[in-house]
């Protein structure tokens, strides 16, 4: 594994010695003279041998190494045979020359699996280093077994197989038997057996009570009384209703299924699930003009799913108690505008990361705004990282610290864009985070891309 970049400067491993690394997984970071953060691939498969442990955050590894070789890559982890499996074994000496299967491959007892080149005659090498082949034969590997094959190692052809496995036993791949007659008829009368139990507990399983009215607020949790309800449905009488709680009370609607004992008929109930909102907007995705509001997803840092946790599909069907089953789109929006508008705007969360950073304390800095533009530029790929900040704008006057040039995105609202690569799809979750915040034209900037 090489840091083949110009003024490359260590950061961080993101493998450990000893372990199996699979072809192009992240093995360390580094940031190169442009000050653009890459993470360096596993080369192929196998374990993870050698790494330059002396390396430090922040050294520069053109002064610290004669090359450019941070890590070796060595050998392919063994293949162990498991419970009908029975290992394909290369020859001692072979020379691999190629695959006639493929992974999945069904396979009959004495069919060609691979086929390698077994040296007859060798020239030692001086010093004592590999013998060269001068002639060899050539020769197939057959299944000893018929079956799917499983687990072939990624041999390339040339390779010598002995150099590439570690293990006692050369196995380059396993063929997945078939199951002995009596032991798929004891796996099948396991589980009837099974089947059988779980029926007897359901059977004998007392039916829970049906509550079909949950209130919900995310303010005051703690102090929310056990809802009542009638026996024959929703909560009806004014005496039973649960006290009034503070925020906008936005009533959704969900189906479930309720079993009743010792019946097969499924029966579908309605839920009714009551949320007290302090912040705008919800952050829901709904269909456009189509009534009543059905929650078909969420934007990046949606209130409704980080705080109030409503229910994807759930159906909105009364606001402040008002009954919008039967208003349209419009008239629903609008009574929902008028009720939100006067409560506070729900935060937009940014996380950064600092590569400068000297403690780990401070490497990450998370910063809330309310108001957009907040007044970030971006360099126009991923991991996007800060390019300028306006004056004056929310992102250089934040009560915590400015953003700085330099700083990388890692985190918008719920999504972690930290090893995310697509810039258009980062771009797209920014876009939909500051698109929920109010926008303050008195203090925007003339140019401004967040």
């Amino acid at each position: 594994v090489e840091a083949t970049s110009p003024g490359a400067v260590f950061q961080k491993w993101r493998a450990e010695t000893g372990s199996v690394v699979n072809l192009r997984d992240p093995i360390a970071e580094i940031v190169d003279s442009s000050n653009q953060l890459k993470v360096l691939l596993a080369p192929k498969y196998g374990y993870l041998e050698k790494r330059q442990e002396a390396l430090r955050p922040g050294f520069p590894i053109a002064d610290c190494m004669k090359d450019r070789t941070i890590a070796v890559i060595g050998a392919f982890p063994p293949v162990v045979p498991g419970p009908f499996q029975t290992g394909v074994e290369a020859p001692q000496g072979a020379i691999f020359d190629g695959w006639f299967v493929q992974n999945g491959q069904q396979v009959s007892k004495g069919d060609a699996l691979a086929q390698v080149i077994v040296p007859s005659r060798r020239l030692a090498a001086a010093g004592g280093g590999t013998p060269k082949i001068l002639s060899g034969q050539l020769s197939n590997i057959t299944a000893p077994e018929g079956g799917s094959m499983n687990n072939m190692q990624p041999l390339k052809r040339g390779m010598n197989i002995e150099d590439a496995l570690v293990g006692e036993k050369l196995y380059i791949a396993t063929v997945d038997g078939s199951l002995p007659f009596m032991q798929i008829f004891a796996v099948l009368v396991c589980v009837c057996l099974w089947i059988c139990f779980c029926g007897l507990l359901k059977v004998m399983k007392k039916h829970k009570p049906f509550q079909d009215h949950l209130l919900y607020n995310p303010s005051d949790s703690s102090d929310i009384d056990e809802p009542l309800m009638d026996n024959d449905g929703p909560i009806r009488d004014q005496e039973h209703r649960p006290k009034k709680r503070e925020g906008v009370r936005l009533d959704f609607a969900d189906r479930a299924s309720d079993q009743v004992h010792g019946e097969y008929e499924r029966v579908e109930s309605e839920y009714i699930r009551s949320y007290f909102a302090h912040y705008r907007p919800l952050g829901i995705k709904s269909l456009p003009a189509k009534a009543p509001i059905v929650v078909e997803g969420f934007f990046v840092n949606s209130y409704a799913k980080e705080k109030l946790r409503v229910r994807q599909h759930s159906v909105l069907v009364a606001i402040d108690e008002t009954n919008v089953r039967d208003m349209s789109c419009e008239d629903t929006e609008e009574l929902l505008k008028q009720r939100l508008n006067p409560l506070p705007v729900y935060p937009l969360r940014i996380r950064f990361m600092d590569p400068n950073a000297k403690k780990d304390t401070d490497k990450f800095q998370t910063r809330l705004y309310s108001r957009r533009p907040i007044g970030i530029q971006f360099t126009s790929d991923a991991p996007i990282r800060v390019s300028g900040v306006d004056a004056g704008s929310p992102a250089g006057t934040h009560e915590e610290g400015p953003v700085e040039v330099g700083w990388y995105i890692v985190g918008i609202g719920d999504e972690e864009v930290s090893m995310n690569t697509n810039f258009k799809e980062v771009m797209e979750y920014v876009k939909e985070g500051v698109h929920l915040i109010d926008y303050d034209q008195e203090h925007a900037p003339k140019r401004h891309l967040c």
